[in-house]
């Protein structure tokens, strides 16, 4: 059937599906659209929102005035990017974890989640951006981005649930490249540390500390911190 359209034809067909079918062609662009190489979070953050869509009308949500994410779609792009991981650029990847971010963990404050739908898609997110950075080449403009994108995300309302803002905190501990930017991260767990110094916290700004001073300073250096 395929062989017996013309392109023009199927080309006609799929801007007909596309209008119709909104994630479809959020699926199509994702997977034919070609990397621009720069990270635009607006463009996924616009795919993951349903303005209005279900609103009053989903008991799962306490807050009808919200705008409501489209966790179908979320679930999709990332499957999406994870399947097709070696065809994807890191721009692109990095672009859809932070929309993620940006618009699902808010809802954290305002859904159910006791089956773990939504914390589970940052989760998978958080998961994705971590391979996507220790596996792919990452150009030094995106690289710098990225690292400031983590240093602001982890404040992102909802991404203190479950201690998912210390998993971008810690991605930003693997990303940084130079004393300027360490200070900076150390800064932030400064402002946690002062904030909010129960023992989860801790244990966890110490173990970012360290991962981090044995990168530039040797494993003696990380352990005397430990001391």
């Amino acid at each position: 059937l395929f062989r017996s359209l013309g392109k023009e034809e199927l080309a006609d067909r799929i801007k007909e599906w596309a209008k119709k079918d909104d994630k479809f062609r959020s699926l199509f662009l994702v997977r034919f659209s070609k990397p621009d190489h720069r990270i635009d979070i607006e463009k996924y953050a616009r795919v993951l929102v349903n303005v209005n869509k279900h609103k009053g009308s989903h008991n799962r949500y306490v807050d009808f005035d919200d705008d409501l994410p489209d966790v179908d779609k979320a679930d999709e792009l990332l499957h999406e990017m994870e399947t097709n991981f070696s065809r994807t650029s890191v721009s692109e990847i990095i672009s859809l974890c932070f929309a993620v971010f940006k618009v699902i963990a808010p809802s954290l404050y305002y859904v159910d989640d006791s089956d773990g739908d939504f914390s589970g898609l940052i989760e998978e997110a958080v998961d994705l951006l971590d391979t996507a950075i220790r596996q792919k080449e990452m150009p030094e403009p995106i690289r710098k981005e990225t690292f400031d994108l983590c240093l602001k995300y982890h404040t992102t309302k909802g991404m203190d649930i479950d201690g998912l803002d210390f998993a971008v905190i810690e991605i930003a501990g693997d990303l940084l490249n130079d004393d300027i930017e360490k200070k900076r991260l150390f800064a932030v767990l400064d402002g946690l540390e002062k904030s909010n110094a129960g023992h989860y916290t801790e244990e966890r700004i110490v173990e970012i500390r360290k991962i981090v001073i044995e990168r530039f300073e040797g494993k003696e250096a990380a352990e005397k911190y430990l001391e």
